[in-house]
């Protein structure tokens, strides 16, 4: 009998973690496709201005026609810490913000504890200088926001987007 429960318990387990790997690939998969359309638009239908404001490693400014209607929108994201999402277990999850003219997206994802941007220039050369960027390379890692036996199932995701208005120039 006690064997059974046993088994019963680590199938129970089992499912609660394969569960939350599930969650955390999803919720990875659909953050990194999120941040890769966004970024193919950097500086789309954009004139007289920088198309990127502000890049650092876990920060940037820009403004594109997000939507085709004409209307240029200012889009920023950025990382919280890790004190601003209080309805987890996950002591390392944070907000990935996504504003759009000001109005805050919360928790475009839920569960981001790394959000990472490097950037290259024409020659592929690392560079922080938003005019002489060409391609922007995004690491992500999402978390399960409850853990099973203490460990918090992880999904890392990396990509690379040039946008056409910056290759233009």
């Amino acid at each position: 009998m006690l064997s059974l429960l046993g088994l019963n318990l680590t199938i129970s387990t089992s499912h609660h973690e394969l569960s939350l790997s599930h969650v955390s690939q999803s919720t990875a998969d659909e953050v990194i496709a999120v941040i890769q359309n966004d970024f193919r638009k950097i500086g789309h239908r954009v004139t007289g201005q920088d198309p990127i404001g502000v890049f650092t490693s876990n920060r940037i400014v820009f403004v594109a026609d997000l939507d085709n209607n004409g209307d240029i929108e200012r889009v920023e994201y950025s990382l919280s810490d890790t004190t601003a999402v209080t309805q987890t277990t996950n002591p390392h999850d944070r907000y990935l913000y996504r504003m759009i003219d000001g109005s805050l997206l919360k928790g475009v994802a839920l569960g981001v504890v790394e959000f990472n941007l490097r950037g290259f220039d024409a020659m592929g050369d690392t560079t922080t200088t938003p005019a002489g960027l060409r391609t922007i390379e995004i690491d992500l890692a999402v978390e399960a926001t409850e853990s099973v036996s203490h460990v918090y199932n992880r999904a890392v995701r990396r990509a690379r987007v040039s946008p056409v208005a910056l290759r233009l120039d």
